[in-house]
């Protein structure tokens, strides 16, 4: 449901070093964000039994789950 709406131009993670463009989660447990595009944007006739809350929209992703420091956590919204 997620492959045909996601922008890649518009992602990034901060959490990486160098940070990049590549907001993919570095933990398995790190799939919140994940579980929350799925909640919002599952297309509609999917045969998952649900539809979306905007299922016609598209999405970014941003990575900033483990901002250590106030520097960090205000780039991810800068």
């Amino acid at each position: 449901d997620l492959a045909g709406k996601y922008i890649s131009a518009g992602s990034f993670d901060f959490m990486s070093n160098p940070p990049n463009n590549d907001p993919f989660p570095n933990l398995f447990t790190d799939s919140h964000g994940t579980a929350c595009a799925g909640v919002t944007l599952a297309s509609a006739n999917n045969s998952r039994c649900g539809v979306g809350a905007a299922f016609n929209a598209r999405f970014s992703a941003v990575n900033m789950i483990g901002a250590s420091t106030d520097a960090q956590l205000a780039q991810t919204f800068s």
